[in-house]
């Protein structure tokens, strides 16, 4: 049969039901610039949810740390869990979802002073490495923030330190609004 061109308005089965198959294996079908896909019904196969995704709030009590010194923050309660990644204060990444993960924390050292350095770190408990890691001058009250993403491998266990160099030992807010710690998987 020689290459051509089809042209129609509309590809149905037969029968008015069932499975239409556009190429076969090992064959790229091409949608030209400027063409728009428009979707009415369900899609499978395209892109992939940001799951598992865990969203931990703070549980109500504050979280007191001491000074010159990385502490884990452990007062962490489960808004959302997909896959229960969160316990023992630490996120585990499910088998079979290794990926590259987003990773948001935010929280609050309650102080009525600047302190010159306060740090947060994501660290894999498996082996201490640091994985994410920002370091600020503290100000009254003010939220310290960390922001990005990682390639995370089945099993990798996840812990939020924060470290503060002030002498004496402060309160880590645990308002559900001044502590959260968001992590989701966007892509395999």
């Amino acid at each position: 049969m020689a290459n051509g061109t089809l042209k129609v308005s509309n590809i149905e089965t037969s029968s008015g039901s069932g499975t239409i198959t556009l190429g076969q294996s090992g064959e790229t079908i091409t949608i030209p610039s400027g063409c728009t896909i428009t979707n009415s019904g369900t899609q499978t196969g395209f892109g992939e949810a940001c799951t598992p995704i865990a969203i931990l709030i703070g549980n109500g009590s504050d979280q007191t740390v001491s000074g010159s010194a990385f502490t884990t923050l452990t007062f962490w309660s489960a808004e959302t869990d997909s896959d229960s990644m969160y316990g023992s204060n630490k996120i585990t990444i499910p088998s079979g979802k290794g990926g590259k993960y987003f990773v948001s924390v935010r929280v609050q050292l309650n102080s009525t002073t600047d302190i010159n350095e306060v740090a947060l770190r994501i660290r894999t408990a498996n082996n201490g490495t640091d994985l994410m890691y920002t370091q600020r001058r503290h100000t009254y009250n003010d939220f310290v923030t960390l922001t990005g993403s990682r390639n995370l491998s089945a099993g990798d266990n996840l812990t939020l330190d924060i470290y503060h160099s002030d002498g004496s030992s402060k309160a880590i807010d645990g308002d559900a609004y001044k502590a959260n710690w968001t992590i989701f998987r966007i892509a395999s």
